[in-house]
């Protein structure tokens, strides 16, 4: 898993969003509702390879995370925005995997904590276009991340269409 650039898995996400005055709070819950086929033990690789520092994900369970992020918008002009933002992301039970006996195990310490810090510049053209870079880095991390969620430093480039102007949610 540490080597492949995705989870594998589909996943449902449910969560919440609210904003005050310059700060957003958005809060979420994560599940997969698939799993990966993942065949990967530790037990096939010799004692002196490097391998035997990752953790085995034979057929690897994940379990969800419960996510909060905090943010702050800032509009820099009409096109650019800089959203500077933290998101603590609890993974709420250690993942299994099945080991070279067939037996379902607990991978220990997958349970926990991990706090990224996020940097997002928008650059937004005629209100439908927006581009989008982000900056994150991790501060916090579990102690053993087996669904290969190990990187120090991410860069991400989105590009957004939309056929409607975004506009301000009703408040009630």
């Amino acid at each position: 898993m540490v080597f492949q650039p995705s989870l594998g898995t589909l996943d449902g996400f449910i969560g919440l969003k609210y904003s005050v005055k310059l700060l957003q709070i958005m809060a979420g819950f994560q599940q997969p509702f698939t799993q990966n086929k993942n065949m990967f033990l530790v037990d096939y690789y010799p004692q002196n390879s490097i391998l035997r520092n990752v953790p085995s994900t034979n057929g690897f369970v994940r379990k969800g995370d419960l996510i909060l992020r905090l943010a702050s918008p800032l509009k820099v002009n009409n096109s650019i925005e800089l959203v500077p933002s933290m998101l603590l992301i609890y993974h709420i039970d250690n993942d299994l995997f099945i080991d070279i006996d067939g037996k379902l195990k607990e991978i220990e310490g997958s349970k926990g904590i991990t706090l990224n810090g996020n940097i997002f510049l928008n650059y937004t053209i005629k209100d439908k276009h927006v581009f989008q870079l982000s900056v994150a880095r991790p501060f916090i991390v579990r102690a053993v991340r087996p669904d290969g969620l190990t990187r120090h430093f991410v860069v991400g480039l989105e590009y957004k269409h939309a056929n409607v102007k975004y506009t301000e949610p009703i408040r009630w």
